[in-house]
């Protein structure tokens, strides 16, 4: 038996559309847009992408930062991995599973669960920044619901055995 979806019809073209209007320049620069945001709103998380090439005493501007290749490589995996949610919004399965999955992914690299939480607050941030919207607009509460979503397998999935 297939799942009901977590979103109305509504929210889910909400989601998708202002996704397509976010990766417009290609789905990586949505990922840079993210993570710069993270980095300079949340600095403490920088310790965690040390391979990244990013010291503890830059700039974090969207200019330096995408000079550094492997920066946009994760800004690519997290923008595709994002791509891949919007795509099957309406597969809580598939969600469930995906996000769960890339939990596991980062237990080895000590995220702490509430770093999803952060990183939430700053997607939502970006989409408003980008789409010049406020946080009280349908399209950004529908995103809001989602991420709570994903934050939830995301979290479930780092903290499994």
């Amino acid at each position: 038996m297939e799942e009901k979806s977590l979103f109305t019809a509504e929210e889910s073209d909400a989601i998708k559309s202002s996704w397509s209007k976010m990766t417009e320049n290609g789905v990586s620069t949505a990922g840079r847009l993210i993570l710069c945001r993270l980095f300079q709103e949340v600095p403490e998380v920088t310790t965690l992408f040390y391979r990244l090439g990013i010291g503890g005493d830059e700039s974090y501007t969207l200019e330096s930062l995408s000079q550094k290749s492997q920066f946009n490589s994760h800004a690519k995996r997290l923008s595709l991995a994002l791509d891949a949610i919007v795509k099957k919004l309406d597969d809580t399965a598939f969600i469930t599973q995906k996000c769960t999955d890339l939990g596991k992914s980062h237990k080895k690299h000590n995220v702490k669960p509430h770093y999803f939480d952060l990183l939430g607050q700053v997607l939502v941030k970006v989409i408003c920044q980008a789409l010049n919207l406020t946080e009280s607009h349908p399209t950004v509460k529908a995103w809001i619901k989602a991420y709570g979503a994903i934050s939830t397998a995301l979290k479930n999935g780092l903290t499994s055995e």
